[in-house]
């Protein structure tokens, strides 16, 4: 890609970035019943957005993770936060699958993380820690294995963008548990973050797909 394609592109996704900022910021001000719906439509948005550019088998694997985003998004949408976060298991495990490209050690990787949630489960554990804290380590290993990634391929820009998706992912989630645990007056601030930390982790993962098999 040439320096001016490459500016041109950098200005679309920076100008993406500041829309999907400002959404999150007027959502804010809405009902929650609002705001729900209207961040669930984004994702939906940008799960087609993902599902435009699945030339590759990153692209499909991609576009399939966003889907399974829109299917976490409507549980949360329903308050059914255990069954929320048991799919995000699944989206942050499709990533993961993104990433080594490994076959079929990522198809078992797959689908050993939500079982492994709910064995947990069975040992005691309330399904939402549970699957909490499988959620987590999963987050972790692709934010890790992302700006790894990143660094191994000279900080070329699609790896620059998806380890910047999960870097604002993993500051959404930290949000998302301090709402639940801070006291009100930080709940409150945390809870606008959280927002603003996740609609533009999901434009940039929406838009990192690879182009060509390389990838």
């Amino acid at each position: 890609m040439s320096t001016a394609a490459s500016r041109k592109k950098i200005g679309l996704y920076l100008i993406a970035l500041v829309l999907s900022i400002a959404v999150a910021l007027i959502s804010n001000g809405l009902p929650r019943a609002a705001q729900s719906g209207l961040r669930f439509f984004c994702v939906c948005f940008l799960a087609l957005v993902a599902a435009s550019r699945a030339y590759t088998r990153d692209g499909r694997t991609l576009a399939l993770a966003m889907l399974f985003t829109c299917f976490a998004d409507a549980y949360m949408l329903l308050s059914d936060e255990a069954a929320g976060v048991l799919i995000f298991i699944i989206v942050q495990a499709l990533h993961l699958t993104r990433q080594t490209r490994r076959g079929r050690r990522a198809v078992l990787a797959l689908a050993a993380a939500p079982i492994t949630a709910v064995f947990l489960w069975l040992l005691g554990l309330r399904l939402l820690i549970a699957a909490g804290a499988v959620y987590a380590a999963l987050i972790f290993a692709n934010l890790t294995l992302a700006i790894v990634n990143a660094d191994r391929k000279r900080w070329e820009f699609r790896h620059v963008t998806i380890a910047a998706g999960f870097a604002l992912f993993a500051l959404c989630d930290v949000s998302v548990a301090l709402t639940g645990l801070a006291p009100y007056h930080v709940a409150v601030v945390t809870a606008a973050l959280t927002w603003l930390f996740y609609l533009p982790s999901q434009l940039l993962l929406a838009l990192s797909a690879a182009v060509e098999q390389s990838g």
